[in-house]
């Protein structure tokens, strides 16, 4: 298996998963008081969390704070993973609600 199917694969799994929490998530308040769009944005802030964590780490490597390179990296895959994840549910949201306007006309 290479990086690319292992990639897909990832992506794949937690794209299932993702969609498997929106999907179940309520659309209105629940219990804990937590609605959809409460849910999208703790997940999209979580998504620009790493992304600025994989920002520093590289920062931080560049200037010798942390001499780890497999700490970086892992820092850097982990924030690309999960916003390639966020871009494929964006896309897939997208295509539904296309498929949905179309049905009503």
């Amino acid at each position: 298996m290479d990086k690319s199917e292992l990639i897909s694969l990832i992506t794949e799994k937690g794209m299932q998963r993702a969609l498997g929490k929106v999907a179940n998530a309520p659309t209105t308040a629940d219990a804990s008081g937590a609605s959809f769009s409460d849910l999208l944005k703790e997940h999209l802030g979580e998504v620009n969390r790493m992304q600025i964590d994989a920002e520093k780490a590289v920062q931080d490597f560049a200037s010798g704070k942390n001499a780890s390179i497999h700490e970086t990296m892992i820092t850097l895959n982990n924030a690309d993973m999960s916003f390639r994840l966020m871009m494929q549910i964006r896309s897939k949201v997208l295509h539904a609600y296309r498929e949905v306007m179309q049905m009503s006309t």
